[in-house]
């Protein structure tokens, strides 16, 4: 099925209901009348939403269905459309004031959404929502909502594709980031679902919104957008190009279901003394793209040696370093893996540990056990003290289970190291966003991930004309998406990725290794924070736990797991519908 759908961009008038509407409509009969079967409106956008207080935002608050909706229903019963559109509602028996959405078609309204992920804005006028995060069937598709801020937790998405949504409309007034958003790009991406985000654009009581209206594929890639000003944005929908392959993993979690940062982490943690967070602290973390070479655990040893001990020798204050996925499991047969792979206890992961022992730091690297009964996708973690802990892969790749490895047991074992609480992880974890999400929730400042090469390449984006804080780029950036930044800023913690480097010598494929910031939003210089090349090298940057410094404060605090509403997230551990 494929229908055309648009997006509307559209800097509101405050407190002139009458005009938006007008103009709005303006908006929607453009769209409709060149084809769009769905469009969708901004966040608020007959209103605007920056309001003082529930006082204030009392003249324009109006019950669902209303004047509003009814507007919105002979404009779609006109031109036979299907329409979503952001508002200010007042439920008529309790009085609350709610940010919603409405979903109208050409017979009228079909249902309607409140926003549960409060920006804070929001928290001035309105409640979260308690409709839960509905899904609807329809002529054009089947729809669900999310406003705003609803998309910068994952959580949102994946219930809303489980559900069965192949697409996601948003309502939104974006800010503090150049749009079409990074955070949109991996809804889209990680759940195989098309995101048509109605941004509204200008300037409202002092703050810049960033326009950026799109459509954007299941693929993760920008079909259209606008920058500024008002318009539409229109894309062709191939619903059958939205679906979800992955094979999750819901029975490990449950750990999602705990509120483990909504009291302050220090006590949550540190509750009966039983493995507290670390000390605040700092220290350099490095990743190694190095170049595999054919065979088993000895020759990549053999290949890795040189280069760790030259990452320690021009970087003597390394506390931690992490390797690739030391074993391409390139071959498909059970036995051709098992001679690649090795024990914990074997000759080669001793000769790994010897050097984190001799050197005085701490590595993480990827290998394929054998435990002597199964094999395993595996990352260590080795420390100066011996062996801290170690990660077998939960989410495997296809060809894995089919050659009869084994998936791993759990998700949120975290160990600790001198810069901090560590995660382990492999790189094809980094597709499913439960896999931080859990390591996130057990207090993990830093993530280790020792990667395969195949995370998908960034996107590119480019420049925007509407005014940024210091920190939004507004030029062309050629890494504006990076799945890698995105696992971080969306869980507050540092991520170090460590791939493989490229087999091709001339190729300029960017393979996906960096140490990404924790702090939402903040891009450090790429150069800073990933190799921008394939071929072998080192990166090195500071982690900080300390709370004198933004990141630091970030990575201890984690806003957003934080603001997290878990009672609407059961279905992420339930029967997997995906």
């Amino acid at each position: 099925m494929k229908l055309l759908a648009a997006a509307v961009q559209y800097e509101p008038d405050p407190l002139d209901k009458q005009s938006n509407r007008y103009h709005l409509g303006e908006l929607i009969e453009s769209a409709a009348s060149r084809g769009a079967r769905l469009i969708v409106l901004p966040e608020t956008g007959t209103t605007g939403m920056c309001w003082y207080s529930r006082e204030e935002a009392s003249l324009l608050v109006e019950t669902v269905p209303g004047p509003t909706t009814r507007f919105f229903e002979e404009l779609c019963s006109r031109w036979r459309c299907h329409l979503v559109a952001g508002m200010l509602e007042v439920d008529d028996a309790t009085g609350i004031y709610y940010n919603s959405a409405v979903l109208v078609g050409p017979g009228g309204l079909i249902g309607h959404y409140r926003k549960n992920h409060l920006f804070l804005s929001d928290h001035k006028w309105a409640a979260a929502g308690d409709l839960g995060l509905p899904v609807w069937e329809t002529e054009v598709g089947t729809i669900g909502i999310a406003i705003c801020a609803d998309m910068e937790f994952p959580e949102t998405v994946r219930i809303l594709a489980g559900k069965g949504a192949k697409i996601i409309c948003c309502p939104t007034g974006w800010l503090g980031e150049k749009c079409p958003a990074a955070t949109w790009i991996t809804r889209a991406w990680e759940n195989g679902v098309y995101i048509v985000a109605a941004d509204r654009w200008g300037r409202e009581r002092g703050i810049q919104f960033s326009g950026g209206s799109c459509v954007i594929g299941p693929d993760g890639r920008v079909i259209e957008y606008r920058d500024d000003g008002n318009g539409v944005v229109m894309a062709e929908l191939d619903l059958e190009r939205a679906v979800n392959s992955q094979t999750r993993r819901p029975e490990l979690y449950h750990s999602l279901m705990l509120d483990t940062y909504r009291w302050p982490p220090s006590q949550f943690f540190g509750l009966y003394g039983y493995r507290p967070l670390p000390p605040e602290g700092s220290g350099e973390v490095g990743v190694l793209q190095m170049r595999l070479a054919e065979g088993g655990m000895t020759r990549q040893v053999e290949l890795a040696e040189p280069l760790i001990r030259k990452a320690k020798a021009e970087h003597p204050q390394l506390k931690l370093l992490v390797l690739p996925d030391l074993i391409s499991t390139t071959e498909k047969g059970r036995e051709s893996l098992r001679s690649l792979a090795a024990g914990l206890t074997g000759p080669e992961v001793e000769r790994l540990g010897g050097l984190a022992k001799g050197l005085h730091m701490y590595l993480v690297w990827g290998m394929l056990e054998d435990t002597g009964k199964d094999l395993y996708k595996t990352a260590v973690l080795w420390g100066p003290e011996g062996i801290i802990g170690y990660y077998r892969q939960a989410h495997l790749p296809d060809e894995l289970t089919e050659a009869g490895l084994r998936p791993g047991p759990s998700l949120d074992e975290t160990f600790y190291t001198p810069v901090g609480r560590v995660g382990l992880l492999l790189g094809g974890d980094l597709e499913y966003p439960e896999s931080v999400r859990c390591l996130a929730s057990a207090g993990a400042d830093l993530v280790c991930v020792a990667g395969d090469g195949r995370l998908p390449p960034p996107l590119a984006l480019g420049g925007t004309r509407i005014p940024h804080p210091v920190n939004v780029l507004t030029t062309s950036d050629p890494y504006h998406w990076c799945l890698g930044r995105s696992r971080a800023w969306e869980n507050g913690c540092y991520l170090a990725v460590a791939n493989p480097a490229g087999d091709d010598a001339s190729s300029q494929e960017y393979r996906g290794t960096g140490v990404f910031d924790p702090a939402a939003y903040r891009r450090a210089r790429s150069e800073q924070e990933m190799m921008l090349h394939p071929h072998e090298g080192l990166l090195v940057r500071e982690v900080s736990t300390e709370s004198s410094q933004r990141a630091g404060r970030e990575v201890r605090s984690k806003e957003f797991l934080r603001r997290r509403r878990t009672e609407l997230y059961h279905p992420l551990v339930g029967p997997d519908r995906g």
